[in-house]
């Protein structure tokens, strides 16, 4: 029935038609195409560079074991090799948003069994 909400796959739709055993389900956000107002308080500015770095981190939920900022470079150690792309995309963006001259990434080594 058209107007019903639906679920698949855990994503919501509602049914936009249904004719001929053919159903067409919009995915869309309720809110797509619609204007949206925000109302934001500021509650401080957030200067320190270690700082904007983790959030902008933690914005992309990118897990890290370590990150060190020394001399305006910040290092982020992580478990996994990830792609060059992303790494220059990635760095670029952290350079340009915090302020920092320059960005790593440290591969953390797989730690030898003992036997």
């Amino acid at each position: 029935m058209p107007g019903l909400e639906i679920d698949v796959d855990g994503q919501k739709g509602i049914i936009r038609s249904a004719s001929g055993g053919r159903v067409i389900v919009d995915f869309n956000h309720p809110l797509s195409s619609k204007d949206v107002t925000y109302e934001v308080d500021i509650k401080r500015k957030v200067t320190d560079q270690k700082e904007q770095t983790e959030a902008i981190i933690g914005m992309i939920g990118l897990p890290y074991e370590k990150l060190e900022v020394k001399d305006g470079t910040a290092t982020v150690t992580v478990q996994a090799q990830l792609p060059p792309q992303l790494l220059e995309h990635f760095t670029k963006d952290i350079v340009r948003l915090t302020g920092l001259k320059d960005f790593l990434f440290k591969t953390k080594k797989p730690e030898e069994k003992k036997e």
